[in-house]
C-alpha cells in the first residue's frame, strides 16, 4: 500500500515586523512605514503608530543598534521614564517628542517625494499624518510596486523564502532589459536559476562567451570547483547583427536587494571586475538593478553611484510604465500573500 505524503505548506512570507530599521537613511524608514501600512488590519499607518512601534521596541529591547537609538529617541524615552522618580516635579522638555516629530516629518517628506515620482503606480496615499494603503487589483503597476517593496524589505521576510524573492528580482531585471534594449536584442538571465545555462560556473561562462563572442580569460582551476554560481552577473543582453563576426554591443546587469550590498555589488558586472572571466570584444555596459528606492528626500541618490547605470525603484516603475507597452508584467505569487498578510499595528 502506497502512502501519500501531503505537501507541507510554505512558511509564512513575513516573520517579525516589530524590529525597526537598522540603518539611518530615511528611504528605509519610508519602506518600513509602507510595509506596516500594507500589513496593518486597518491598512494604514500614522505617527501615533510609529510611537507604538518605538514603545514596543523599548519594552522588548528589540534591535539595540536601531537608528532611533542613534537619533536618541529610545534612550531619551528611557531616561525620561527614569526621571519621573526624581523629586523635581517640573516636566522636562520633551526632547524625545521633538525628535520623534522630526523623524516622522522626514518620513512624510520621503513618502511625498515617492508620490511625485511614481504617482498612480504607487498604492499608497498620504492624508495628513496617516499613510493609507489603497491597492487597485486591476492596476498591474500596483502589483509591481508591492513586489519591489517586499523585495526591499528582506529583513522582514522569512529566510526560507529569500530565494523566491531574489529569483524574482533576476526575472524582473530581464524584463527591464527587454523593455529598454533596442529591437532584436537578445536578453537572458545568467543568474543561479538561468534556464539557458546549466552546469558549473566555468561551463556557464564558456557558453556565454560563445554567445557574445567574448575571449575566455580563465583556467578552470581558477573557478571554485563545483561552483554553479553566476560569477557576479545576473542578466545579459547583446545584439549579434546576424553575421557572427563579433564586435557586438553587450550589456551586463547585476541585481540586488540589500541596501548594505549596493556599494560593491553595483560594480560586480563592470569590465574591471567581470573581465577576469570573459572579455567581450567591446566593453560591456554595466547596469545595477535594485528594487530599493535609492533616493534622498530631495530626489537625488542616497549616495552617488560608481561607473554604472543604476536602475532603482523609481526607474523600474518608469520603465515598465512608459517604455514597454508591449511588455506585460505579471505579479509574482508572493504579492497576493503580502497584500493579504495582516497584523495589528504596533505589534
Amino acid at each position: 500500500m502506497n502512502a501519500t505524503v501531503a505537501a507541507l505548506p510554505a512558511p509564512s512570507l513575513f516573520t517579525d515586523l516589530g524590529p525597526l530599521p537598522s540603518s539611518a537613511p530615511t528611504h528605509l524608514w519610508a519602506d518600513y512605514v509602507e510595509l506596516r501600512a500594507m500589513t496593518s488590519v486597518d491598512e494604514l499607518f500614522s505617527n501615533g503608530f510609529l510611537q507604538d512601534c518605538i514603545d514596543l521596541a523599548e519594552d522588548v529591547n528589540v534591535d539595540a543598534d536601531t537608528s532611533l537609538e542613534d537619533d536618541g529617541l529610545i534612550s531619551d524615552a528611557l531616561d525620561l521614564a527614569n526621571d519621573q522618580d526624581e523629586v523635581d516635579p517640573t516636566p522636562p522638555v520633551d526632547e524625545h517628542a521633538e525628535r520623534l516629530s522630526k523623524k516622522w516629518g522626514d518620513i512624510k517628506t520621503a513618502l511625498a517625494s515617492r508620490q511625485l515620482r511614481m504617482g498612480a503606480a504607487r498604492p499608497f496615499e498620504l492624508e495628513g499624518d496617516v499613510l493609507k494603503f489603497k491597492i487597485d487589483p486591476s492596476n498591474d503597476l500596483h502589483g509591481l510596486y508591492v513586489s519591489l517593496l517586499v523585495s526591499s524589505c528582506l529583513r522582514y521576510v522569512n529566510k526560507k523564502r529569500y530565494a523566491e524573492i531574489t529569483d524574482y528580482v533576476e526575472v524582473l531585471g530581464a524584463l527591464v532589459f527587454t523593455a529598454i534594449m533596442p529591437k532584436l536584442w537578445n536578453v537572458t538571465i545568467f543568474g543561479a536559476k538561468a534556464p539557458n545555462f546549466t552546469g558549473t560556473t566555468a561551463q556557464k561562462l564558456r557558453e556565454l562567451a560563445k554567445l557574445i563572442r567574448a575571449h575566455v580569460l580563465f583556467e578552470d582551476p581558477e573557478v571554485n570547483t563545483g561552483s554553479t554560481g553566476d560569477a557576479g552577473l545576473d542578466v545579459v543582453a547583446w545584439h549579434d547583427f546576424g553575421d557572427g563576426l563579433g564586435q557586438i554591443p553587450v550589456a551586463f546587469a547585476q541585481c540586488g536587494c540589500s541596501p548594505k550590498d549596493i556599494d560593491h555589488k553595483q560594480l560586480e558586472a563592470s569590465p574591471a571586475s567581470f573581465n577576469r572571466w570573459i572579455k567581450p570584444q567591446h566593453p560591456a555596459v554595466n547596469y545595477y538593478i535594485a528594487p530599493l528606492d535609492f533616493r534622498r528626500n530631495d530626489g537625488h541618490w542616497v549616495r552617488k553611484p560608481g561607473e554604472v547605470v543604476l536602475i532603482d525603484r523609481s526607474r523600474i516603475v518608469h520603465i515598465l510604465k512608459d517604455y514597454s507597452p508591449g511588455v506585460s508584467f505579471t505579479a509574482p505569487p508572493f504579492v497576493t500573500e503580502a497584500v493579504n498578510f495582516k497584523v495589528s499595528t504596533g505589534a
